[in-house]
């Protein structure tokens, strides 16, 4: 890594964003990872709950490796709270939480081993297990933008305090109206017709700043094109990008 900021910048400990620091103010940072309706990570990750529920035990059983997780999970959670860009721009999330997440969630394990509460502790796990499945399906199956640029479009001085602080435009809710826009889209001849004729008209030179094959700019601008407009999922952009590709 530092090896490459050598290469790349000038410095090993040059990495590139220049524009970061870790100046923000800490607790609207700290709430806004963990509770606020925009980024939360109690919202966009319930099962986090059960590690937090399950720490205890997990503590008395194994008190070093509870104290990784606890220490890895909020000492990232600390120092991101202070960072610039603590929200992580236009995504699903706190994205720059997510590399700690395993730790977070490791202690619900301990859960399972109270035999005293086993199958209250069991329908427990499932049910938050299925709310943290359930969170994530309009995520997955549409572009994750799409909520996004609706509240921008109307608001654009306040799209920052909006998506992140009112729950009215959260994207956790914004984003269902998304997932179910883009499936009418699928199912209606109209929309297909008028997005096979984007993909007609497609003119690809600014996606060569990314790549130097046509064919692959081509594809790229495709891909993006299928993915707003309709489900985000291989099963549905692979065949329209197989139909396009034919001669």
């Amino acid at each position: 890594m530092f090896l490459c900021n050598v290469v790349r910048f000038g410095s090993p400990f040059d990495f590139g964003y220049h524009t970061s620091n870790w100046q923000a103010p800490f607790f609207p940072g700290l709430y806004g990872l963990t509770l606020s309706p925009g980024k939360g990570l109690l919202w966009y990750a319930p099962p986090i709950l059960l590690g937090l529920i399950g720490f205890r035990s997990f503590a008395r059983r194994s008190p070093h490796e509870a104290l990784l997780c606890g220490g890895v999970f909020v000492g990232y959670l600390l120092l991101h709270s202070s960072y610039t860009y603590w929200e992580g721009g236009w995504c699903w999330g706190p994205r720059l939480i997510l590399p700690v997440l395993p730790f977070a969630i490791l202690p619900a394990g301990s859960l399972l081993m109270r035999r005293d509460q086993k199958r209250r502790s069991e329908l427990g796990l499932a049910l938050i297990l299925a709310l943290g499945f359930l969170v994530q399906i309009p995520a997955v199956g549409s572009n994750d933008a799409h909520p996004l640029q609706r509240v921008y479009a109307v608001s654009s001085d306040e799209f920052q305090s909006r998506v992140l602080y009112q729950p009215a435009y959260s994207p956790l809710f914004g984003q269902w109206l998304s997932f179910l826009e883009v499936t009418a889209n699928l199912r209606s001849a109209e929309a297909r017709a008028q997005v096979a004729h984007l993909l007609a008209m497609i003119q690809p030179e600014d996606t060569l700043l990314l790549t130097d094959s046509p064919a692959e700019a081509l594809r790229l601008e495709r891909q993006t094109i299928l993915a707003f407009n309709f489900p985000d999922l291989w099963l549905v952009s692979e065949p329209w990008l197989r139909q396009e590709a034919a001669p």
